[in-house]
């Protein structure tokens, strides 16, 4: 496999057939309005870079930034999906929302997974629909 930290190896990914993305996602059974859900997006997607910037630097500048927003339909579903993106070494990015609006305080809203190979992705969340 490539290091997605070296340029180079980068690069060289960017000729093969597996390309580097970001998936978030997002409980459904929470309600929340379309904008709570696109700034909750917006949280998983910036909070991503800046904790994780060497990371993401070549994703960022060279890969497109390919995202994909999916939904799922309950925490205990999330929850899951993360414990196996942990033990498969994916970057997880939690979301919890500050309680000021829709959602009560701490309530786990959605998560980002990645950037990582679309291949790992896809055996992780590829069995959830689009959001």
């Amino acid at each position: 496999m490539f290091n997605l930290y070296d340029s180079f190896s980068f690069l060289r990914l960017l000729n093969s057939s597996d390309d580097i993305k970001y998936v978030v996602v997002v409980r459904k059974d929470l309600g929340m309005g379309v904008g709570k859900i696109a700034g909750q997006v917006g949280h998983a997607c910036s909070s991503v870079v800046w904790q994780n910037p060497d990371h993401v630097a070549n994703w960022f500048n060279y890969g497109g930034q390919k995202k994909a927003v999916l939904k799922i339909q309950s925490e205990k579903e999330l929850i899951d999906i993360i414990k196996k993106a942990q033990a498969y070494g994916i970057i997880t990015t939690v979301i919890r929302d500050a309680g000021k609006t829709q959602i009560e305080p701490n309530t786990m809203t959605c998560c980002g997974f990645g950037p990582d190979y679309s291949t790992k992705l896809d055996k992780l969340t590829g069995h959830l629909k689009l959001l």
